[in-house]
């Protein structure tokens, strides 16, 4: 019987540290508005500033590999500059589509390297209004399939930033536009060197210790009920 229980204390031990491992996987990302802060927090990044030539529209773009780009729902995506992007001189990639005003669809698809934990880009609207300089888009930022942020872009000449990390992969970026033109974002960070394995949290550790306290009480009690010692193992039946 001793032998027996130890068998089922190894099991449920085992079964506890696995669970306290799958909630420590489960934080959501941190989110970044300062580039400084997020670099900081995430160094050694790679960017991507999409050089300095035009690329037409396609449903996917490879150039940047190891990192993809593509166009959601009836969407393309290519590196555009001009006056007509707010970008004069600068290159940066954008989302086209040919069903104006169709939102609530991804616009822009991102999949990452594998390894990836850090991710950060500047972003701003893409249509101007008739005040000058002016423009009105609202955007949503998924992180692997979960809304991470929605960014309010106003500024047609200048950009956004928007960071996250993570202590699992981040395999996708997901932007989707709710309102006014299409997304445009530049400089394009991201890290995709193995990151250390996550610490469970103080919460699941305490979880975990009152698990195997209680699974030892029920042990004990097991073994005395039985008539076995606390040093010695039941004596074979004698033949």
């Amino acid at each position: 019987m001793f032998r027996f229980n130890k068998t089922i204390f190894a099991f449920a031990a085992f079964v506890l540290l696995g669970l306290a491992n799958a909630a420590s996987t489960n934080a959501a990302p941190l989110v970044f508005n300062s580039r400084t802060t997020f670099n900081a927090a995430a160094p050694n990044t790679t960017t991507i500033d999409f050089g300095s030539s035009n690329i037409d529209y396609a449903n996917s773009l490879t150039n940047f590999a190891p990192v993809t780009f593509a166009g959601g729902a009836d969407h393309q995506v290519g590196v555009k500059t001009g006056s007509n992007f707010g970008l004069v001189d600068n290159y940066a990639l954008v989302s086209n589509t040919n069903t104006p005003g169709q939102f609530n669809v991804d616009n822009i698809v991102i999949t990452m390297p594998v390894g990836t934990r850090a991710v950060g880009f500047d972003i701003k609207c893409g249509s101007s209004t008739q005040v000058p300089g002016m423009c009105a888009g609202s955007y949503e930022i998924y992180v692997n399939g979960t809304l991470a942020s929605t960014v309010a872009s106003t500024q047609f000449n200048s950009f956004e930033f928007f960071g996250y990390t993570s202590d699992v992969d981040i395999t996708s970026i997901a932007i989707r536009a709710l309102s006014g033109g299409e997304p445009i974002i530049d400089n394009f960070s991201h890290n995709a060197s193995a990151a250390p394995e996550p610490v469970p949290e103080p919460a699941t550790i305490a979880l975990f210790g009152t698990g195997l306290a209680g699974l030892a009480s029920f042990v004990r009690k097991r073994r005395r009920s039985n008539g076995v010692g606390d040093d010695s193992e039941e004596e074979e039946p004698a033949r």
